[in-house]
């Protein structure tokens, strides 16, 4: 029986992968596909939705699914408003989990580009200590250093 179907309503499934938004099953088997690959994915209850089932779905139920992988993007939107105003890709993880927040003292070293990446336009000669909110930085470097941890190396768009 069909649950549900994204492409029956011509809108393609949107999430990200890892954190939760899906079913264990999709995370572990959409993380393995290529852009336009069709894969059938037979998930057992323990990676779907359990003892406990979900609206339609009964409870231990195996399910399958027919993906498809459309496109993906590492880029996440980090702007308040999930405008896609500033899009950040991370090219190396940081230290812990904790990320700054209003009033820390963060030091940063950055390189502005042009459009297509190709010319640098600034870049800081020496690191650059500010406290965030705090009108030392523009919005823009407040919005970019809340996002990091520390020793995080990102690209911002």
């Amino acid at each position: 029986t069909e649950f549900d179907s994204s492409r029956g309503r011509n809108d393609p499934f949107k999430f990200k992968i890892g954190t939760g938004g899906v079913i264990k099953g999709w995370d572990e088997g959409v993380s393995t596909m290529k852009i336009g690959e069709k894969s059938m994915f037979t998930i057992q209850s323990h990676k779907a939705y359990g003892e406990s089932g979900s609206g339609k779905i009964p409870a231990n139920a195996t399910l399958k699914f027919e993906v498809e992988l459309l496109s993906w993007t590492n880029l996440e939107d980090v702007t308040d408003e999930r405008d896609g105003g500033v899009m950040k890709q991370t090219t190396k993880k940081g230290d812990g989990y904790r990320k700054a927040d209003t009033l820390s003292e963060i030091t940063l070293k950055f390189t502005i580009k042009d459009e297509a990446n190709e010319a640098v336009l600034f870049e800081t000669a020496e690191p650059l200590s500010a406290v965030v909110d705090d009108e030392d930085l523009p919005a823009i470097l407040d919005t970019c250093g809340k996002t990091m941890r520390a020793q995080e190396v990102a690209t911002f768009k």
